[in-house]
């Protein structure tokens, strides 16, 4: 086809309604997909997304983009083309942060708009809001229109190509950047471990519960002995006086949720796994999240006839479980003309940005089509300790695999110890010593762990394993306040910022901090043997041995530390040395980058 049949083409096409409506649907749909992806990859973002959660609000971006384009197309008061395009152009760009730009304002509309009073919800004031927005963008175009009149040298087409180029700049640059990692996310998103081999079948007809509970960033005994001056041992007595094992100084075997979740409920190490990816540029932090939710353990102790159930959190590793036969994961749920779906991770916080979330919050009207149903993360935790409730006291006991992820005593510091809301619950010192508002979290959930030991021990007549082991002790930077020290420090008691990537130079009391964790099992036919070889790591190695007939070998105890920061989690070296006088050459082994 001709340079001249081709320029025919498009004249002709530029004819007709319905290609000038695409057009500007395009220009629209690439400022929003350009801020979106611009989102993704600002600080790295996009470590912990799986690809096909950006489906959704590619979708949604995409109706937006169109809504905007009929909108703005059939304004009669828009006469020319390249107003119009002027005008989407605009609508488009105000909509982006659209939630918190409407919170900001909301004062402002409520204000001139007096038939709005302070009870009526946001949506009321997002209507007015949109409204404004529009009539805004309407009237630029004119003033461009208008503009382009009066000034008869400036050529219109000139300006719709100025306007397409800027559009298309806007999404080429970060379209480009994420079409260059997606296929590596796609990859590492991609792996799962191999399945645990079992020799002999097991015949066993008794299936005790097993209760394997995470509450998040929960240090050891001793650890709080010496850097917290808290004395544990009424929770850990309690334990022991329910025949609890508890390790007063157990550490984990890496210094992450992800890192060390995966490698527990696939009992092994992770080194196999990433350690084709660890020269990546892009390391997904989702790699270990797919661990988790394609648990080689999940797999093995289904297989015995038990059934999966999640409590998991807001937070990627936990917020989906695909193997589960009941998830208890219910944090942002949109119903759209009966139809359900749960909200997670990108796909939320996208949602929640834009001009649909207000609108979707207007439960009370029972007509409503369009509903958003959220839980914070205090009711998240009264949601989890409900159902474990529920579960130890009012269901039939056996043939459970219940796994809880508890995000306590991880900051922020909602609690006080007697269970009241607290008003300190920022992760500083203000208010109260950072150390006395976690300490406080520890003594809240204490309490509710001691009723739910009861209640186990009570339903099961002692017989359900009962697990608590926490992925992550807490962050010695922040306990300490030591971020906000100069960089440079030269002592490893009050490292810099940028000493942080490197946990091999860490001083000893921040590894202890970091990696100790609260580590107490009630594994009924465990031998003296097993317990001497308990970690986080061997955990379900004792668990599927003793009650699925597994033969399976115990793992040396190892701990790892990353050498280049949280962005780099395939990268980490041991350190079990700082934490065993034992040689670990078997853990350098299981390194995936050499000791520097």
């Amino acid at each position: 086809m001709s340079h001249k049949s081709i320029n025919a083409h498009f004249t002709y096409l530029k004819t007709k309604p319905w290609f000038r409506l695409f057009v500007l649907w395009a220009t629209a749909y690439s400022i929003l997909l350009g801020f979106f992806f611009r989102q993704i990859l600002k600080d790295s973002g996009y470590i912990e997304i799986f690809p096909n959660e950006l489906i959704l609000p590619m979708l949604m971006h995409a109706t937006t983009a169109l809504i905007f384009a009929l909108a703005i197309s059939k304004t009669r008061w828009l006469k020319s083309y390249t107003s119009k395009v002027m005008a989407v152009i605009v609508l488009a760009f105000s909509i982006v942060g659209y939630d918190g730009n409407l919170q900001a304002f909301a004062g402002t509309i409520r204000a001139i708009t007096p038939w709005l009073s302070e009870s009526d919800p946001l949506g009321a004031v997002s209507l007015v809001y949109v409204v404004v927005l529009y009539a805004l963008a309407v009237a630029i175009g004119v003033g461009l229109e208008r503009g382009l009149n009066h000034y008869k040298k400036i050529n219109k087409k000139d300006v719709q190509i100025g306007l397409f180029v800027l559009t298309g700049y806007l999404l080429i640059v970060p379209a480009f950047s994420m079409a260059r990692i997606l296929p590596t996310i796609i990859s590492e998103t991609s792996v799962q471990a191999p399945p645990i081999a079992q020799v002999t079948p097991s015949t066993d007809k008794e299936k005790p519960d097993i209760y394997y509970i995470v509450l998040d960033r929960y240090t050891n005994s001793d650890v709080l002995n010496k850097q917290f001056k808290y004395d544990n041992s009424p929770f850990t007595d309690f334990l022991k006086d329910n025949n609890f094992y508890v390790n007063n100084n157990a550490n984990s075997n890496y210094p992450y949720t992800t890192m060390s979740v995966s490698s527990t409920l696939n009992a092994q190490y992770t080194n196999k796994l990433v350690t084709p990816y660890k020269e990546n540029a892009v390391q997904s932090r989702a790699l270990y999240h797919n661990l988790i939710w394609q648990s080689s353990v999940v797999k093995a102790i289904k297989s015995q006839g038990y059934k999966y159930y999640s409590l998991g959190s807001w937070y990627g590793a936990t917020y989906k479980a695909p193997l589960a036969d009941r998830q208890y994961i219910n944090q942002h749920v949109l119903t759209v003309m009966g139809k359900s779906k749960t909200l997670r991770g990108i796909e939320a916080s996208q949602f929640a940005q834009s001009p649909y979330y207000r609108f979707a919050q207007m439960a009370d009207v029972s007509w409503w089509p369009f509903k958003i149903v959220e839980q914070d993360p205090i009711g998240d935790l009264r949601q989890q300790l409900d159902v474990l409730n529920y579960l130890s006291t009012k269901e039939k006991p056996g043939g459970r695999f219940i796994f809880a992820h508890i995000l306590v005593p991880h900051e922020p510091f909602y609690y006080n110890a007697d269970g009241s809301l607290s008003i300190t619950t920022n992760a500083d010192s203000v208010g109260k010593p950072i150390k006395e508002k976690y300490v406080a979290q520890v003594k809240f959930i204490n309490t509710h762990m001691q009723e739910l030991v009861s209640n186990i021990q009570k339903q099961s007549k002692g017989q359900a394993v009962v697990i608590f082991n926490a992925d992550e002790g807490a962050y010695p930077q922040v306990l300490n306040d030591t971020f906000t020290k100069p960089t440079g420090t030269s002592s490893h008691a009050e490292a810099s910022v940028n000493e942080d990537e490197n946990m091999t130079i860490w001083s000893k009391p921040w590894t202890d901090m970091k990696f100790g964790i609260l580590q107490a099992v009630h594994i009924p036919r465990a031998t003296e043997d097993d317990l001497k070889n308990l970690s986080s790591v061997n955990l379900f190695r004792i668990v599927l041995n003793r009650y699925a007939n597994y033969n399976l070998d115990y793992l040396p105890e190892c701990q790892f530390g990353l050498v280049e920061g949280n962005q780099k989690e395939y990268n980490y070296t041991s350190i079990t040395d700082r934490f065993s006088t034992k040689p670990d050459r078997a853990c350098q082994n299981l390194s995936t980058v050499p000791k520097r």
